[in-house]
């Protein structure tokens, strides 16, 4: 059942919202995105794909970031282990 909020719910919300423009800290370096294409085990569709091409070139040209192509560890061994536990 829904409850409306009361004075203490207002005054515990309202703490964690607060913007301090003084604890922001300084990016050393460029921020790194990896994009994973394909796994090896599922392949993504046509739109999924033309998706990650698009926003990789789209960072790729901006200097604040660094894109990097992930390669997924051992994704179809962890595939044949979840299949064995789910008893498919």
């Amino acid at each position: 059942m829904y409850r409306l909020p009361n004075q203490d719910d207002r005054k515990y919300s309202r703490c964690s919202i607060h913007f301090r423009p003084w604890r922001t800290l300084p990016r050393p370096r460029k921020l790194r995105i990896g994009i994973l294409r394909d796994d090896g085990v599922v392949r993504p569709v046509t739109p999924i794909t033309r998706a990650l091409d698009t926003i990789g070139a789209r960072l790729q040209g901006n200097p604040a970031f660094e894109v990097v192509e992930y390669e997924p560890y051992k994704s179809a061994e962890a595939w044949d282990i979840i299949v064995s536990l789910m008893g498919i």
